[in-house]
C-alpha cells in the first residue's frame, strides 16, 4: 500500500472469503457487524480483514473500477416517521459496507415512480429498495425484475420482488379487541387509501375483531382518506361532530394519528374519559401527548434490516433467485399508555 491510499490489489471481500474458505455473504455480514453473525466470526474476518489490507469505503471500490456503488431507495413520503426510520437504518447498513444510500421521493405517482427506477437503473445501481405505490406500472415491475431489489414495509405481489412488512391484520385485530374489552361498541377507523394493500389488511382486521364478538359492523366508522396530516384532521372532525359519534378511534398510519390528535385536541375532547385512541407507530409526539398515546408500533427498525439482508443476499449471491414467495412478516408491538379507557357513557 502506497502513502496516497490502497492500491489496486488492495483485497476485495472476495479475496477475504476465499482466504478463510468462507462465503462471501459471511464476509460481507462480518463486515458490516450484522447481528446474526457470532462475535468470533466477526473478529476472525476483521484480522483477516486488516492483514490483507482491506479498505471498506466507496473511494476504494471505485478505485477498483467498480461502478455498483449506490442503493436506490424509494418511498412515498420521507416526512412519514416510518419511511425516515427505514431510510436511516438502511443508510447505515450502506454506510458500512462502503455503499451510498440514493433516496427519491414518489408521492404515491406511479409515473414519477418509473422515471426514478429508471433513473436508477441507468445509473447501475446494486440494488433498489422500493415502498412502492398502489398503481405500480408493467414497465417498473420489468425494471425492478433486471436488478437486484426488494419492497419495503409495502407489498405488492404483482412486482414479483420479495418483501418484508408488518402483520397488518393481527396488529390492527389486537387493537380494536383490547377497544371492544373495555366495552367500546362505536369505533371510528381512520385509514390510508383502499388501493393500498395495509389498508386492507389492517380494516379487515378491526372488522373481524368487531365480528368476533357480535357488534354490527354498521357501529364501525370507517373512513379512507390520504395519508396527509390535514386529510386526517378533517376526517376525524368529521367523525367528532355526528350525532352519535365513536367513543373510541383508530389511526391507521403514524401521520393519521397526527392529524386525529390535533382535531381532537382543538375539539377540547378529553382522552381517555370522553374518547379512547389508538395510534400507529411510536414517535416522539406519542410519548408525550398527555399520559402518553397507546399505540401500535410496527418493528421498522427491524424491518428495514430485514430488507437489507435479503438486498445484499441478493447481490453478494446473484446466482440464488428470489421473487414474491419471499415474504417476511414481522409482528406489531402494542404499547398501552393513557389514551384507552372504558366507555364513559355511549354518546347519542
Amino acid at each position: 500500500m502506497s502513502k496516497d491510499g490502497p492500491s489496486k490489489d488492495a483485497a476485495t471481500i472476495k479475496d477475504i472469503a476465499n482466504a478463510l474458505g468462507i462465503a462471501y455473504s459471511t464476509v460481507s455480514r462480518a463486515l458490516s457487524d450484522h447481528r446474526h453473525t457470532s462475535e468470533k466470526m466477526k473478529k476472525r474476518v476483521r484480522d483477516a480483514a486488516a492483514a490483507m489490507g482491506y479498505v471498506p469505503n466507496t473511494a476504494a471500490r471505485l478505485m477498483r473500477g467498480s461502478p455498483r456503488t449506490q442503493i436506490g431507495l424509494i418511498v412515498p413520503d420521507i416526512q412519514n416517521p416510518l419511511f425516515s426510520t427505514c431510510a436511516e437504518v438502511l443508510a447505515d447498513h450502506c454506510s458500512k459496507l462502503g455503499y451510498q444510500l440514493v433516496l427519491s421521493i414518489s408521492d404515491d405517482d406511479p409515473h414519477t415512480e418509473l422515471r426514478q427506477v429508471q433513473a436508477m437503473r441507468e445509473a447501475q445501481v446494486a440494488g433498489l429498495v422500493i415502498a412502492a405505490s398502489p398503481g405500480t406500472l408493467t414497465d417498473t415491475r420489468r425494471l425492478l425484475s433486471a436488478v437486484p431489489s426488494v419492497q419495503l414495509a409495502l407489498r405488492n405481489k404483482d412486482l414479483g420482488i420479495p418483501s418484508v412488512s408488518t402483520a397488518d391484520y393481527d396488529g390492527f385485530k389486537r387493537g380494536a379487541h383490547h377497544l371492544i374489552q373495555l366495552g367500546h361498541r362505536r369505533i371510528g377507523f381512520i385509514q390510508g387509501p383502499k388501493a393500498l394493500n395495509t389498508s386492507t389488511e389492517r380494516l379487515s382486521g378491526v372488522q373481524d375483531a368487531m365480528s368476533e364478538a357480535n357488534i354490527p359492523l354498521e357501529e364501525l366508522l370507517e373512513v379512507s382518506v390520504p395519508l396527509r396530516a390535514d386529510a386526517s384532521r378533517n376526517a376525524t372532525t368529521g367523525l367528532l361532530q355526528l350525532k352519535r359519534r365513536p367513543t373510541a378511534i383508530i389511526a391507521g398510519n403514524s401521520v393519521l394519528a397526527v392529524g386525529a390528535l390535533e382535531a381532537i385536541a382543538r375539539h377540547g375532547i378529553k382522552v381517555p374519559e370522553e374518547l379512547s385512541f389508538i395510534g400507529c407507530g411510536d414517535g416522539d409526539l406519542f410519548r408525550l401527548w398527555g399520559f402518553g398515546v397507546t399505540t401500535l408500533n410496527g418493528p421498522m427498525k427491524s424491518v428495514s434490516e430485514t430488507v437489507f439482508s435479503l438486498l445484499e443476499q441478493q447481490i453478494t449471491e446473484p446466482d440464488q433467485k428470489m421473487d414474491a414467495a419471499t415474504h417476511l412478516v414481522l409482528g406489531y408491538d402494542f404499547i398501552l399508555r393513557g389514551t384507552t379507557a372504558p366507555p364513559f357513557q355511549e354518546i347519542i
